[in-house]
């Protein structure tokens, strides 16, 4: 009980700084990495799905792709796809040897339609 009042009260009195407090070490990690990086203005529709080594969910908005042979792209979603930074996890399902734009990720709350995918380049 003391926990819950002590955690209302420190919500309350931060105001707008409460969402800081409520973002997560994997939150801040990602938009951490994130920041290491310039959008190019660069976009492709497609990308291999066999070239994907890794994914990085930035936010609710945003999934960064580490593509094998050190390019980096982001797919920015179309509009928000509810709680996808707070599970920080996905599926999805590849045609063919593709994901695009428009594809289809699924999460635990429902489907979310991918962006095209800006290459990155890694700030100096």
């Amino acid at each position: 009980m003391n926990k819950i009042f002590l955690s209302t009260i420190c919500i309350a009195t931060l105001g707008g700084t409460s969402v800081l407090a409520q973002t997560t070490t994997a939150e801040k990690a990602a938009l951490e990495e994130f920041a290491e990086y310039s959008q190019t203005g660069e976009f492709t529709r497609c990308i291999n799905h066999n070239m994907i080594k890794n994914t990085t969910i930035v936010d609710n908005n945003r999934i960064m792709f580490k593509l094998k042979g050190n390019k980096t792209v982001l797919s920015t979603f179309p509009r928000e796809c509810n709680r996808l930074s707070f599970d920080r996890k996905f599926n999805y399902v590849a045609s063919g040897s593709k994901i695009c734009s428009k594809d289809m990720i699924s999460t635990r709350y429902g489907n979310c339609s991918l962006g095209a995918f800006e290459t990155l380049e890694k700030s100096s």
